[in-house]
């Protein structure tokens, strides 16, 4: 809660003031109409390159440098202080960059952060990589996970067969057994897409709303169902 009114307090602290001497510049402009329409084109390009960066998962490097590149030629025209903030300005992609985790790729989706690692199962010298784990925004969101029989066959040592049997994403098909065709909402990165495969079944569809989740499924997951 606390931090909320700190970002509503950050929020209006910011907006506010511009919205105020955005009113004084249109009072004191000959032509309000003519000023009031430029401001209007302005939002719209403002709102068009934010669809744009979030459509190409532009990464906040990316929209650092871009904010810095409208906000430089503004500030230039305030002397001494505007140089300094542009100094600042400058400097926060490169900080932004210097922040990135090591051993961990991350990838910014129109909608959130993706952030993908190696998912181990077993201990000590039974310890084997299974496939990614997948995080969004910091919070775990899935494993992409190999669950072939071949995988399991390599590694008779760190699972029990029992186990597999139950696994979450085997337990639908007994209840619609030689099923010929599958609807998976909510794909993600392939693990249900990959067992459907594995029942044998004829036509997967698959359905994920975030490209990036897809593309990482598309390219990582250990058996591939997306190149079905």
């Amino acid at each position: 809660l606390g931090l909320v009114g700190a970002l509503l307090y950050l929020v209006a602290f910011t907006f506010v003031p511009v919205g105020q001497m955005l009113g004084r510049a249109f009072e004191q402009h000959p032509h309000i109409v003519r000023a009031y329409s430029f401001n209007i084109v302005g939002s719209l390009a403002g709102v068009w390159l934010f669809n744009l960066l979030s459509w190409r998962s532009a990464p906040p490097v990316v929209w650092f440098v871009v904010v810095a590149a409208l906000v430089m030629p503004l500030l230039m025209t305030r002397g001494r202080s505007g140089w300094i903030a542009v100094g600042l300005i400058a400097v926060a992609p490169v900080l932004v960059w210097l922040g990135h985790p090591p051993g961990q790729q991350t990838v910014w989706s129109p909608y959130q952060k993706l952030t993908l690692s190696p998912y181990f199962e077993g201990s000590e010298t039974n310890r084997v990589q299974r496939g990614y784990l997948l995080e969004v925004n910091g919070t775990h969101f899935q494993q992409m996970v190999d669950a072939s029989d071949a995988f399991y066959a390599r590694h008779p040592d760190v699972f029990k067969m029992q186990d597999v049997r139950l696994g979450r994403f085997n337990t639908p098909f007994p209840f619609k057994p030689a099923a010929r065709r599958v609807l998976i909402v909510g794909a993600g990165t392939g693990n249900n897409a990959a067992e459907a495969l594995r029942q044998g079944v004829e036509e997967v569809d698959c359905v994920e709303i975030d490209p990036q989740i897809y593309a990482l499924g598309k390219q990582y997951h250990p058996e591939h169902p997306y190149d079905s």
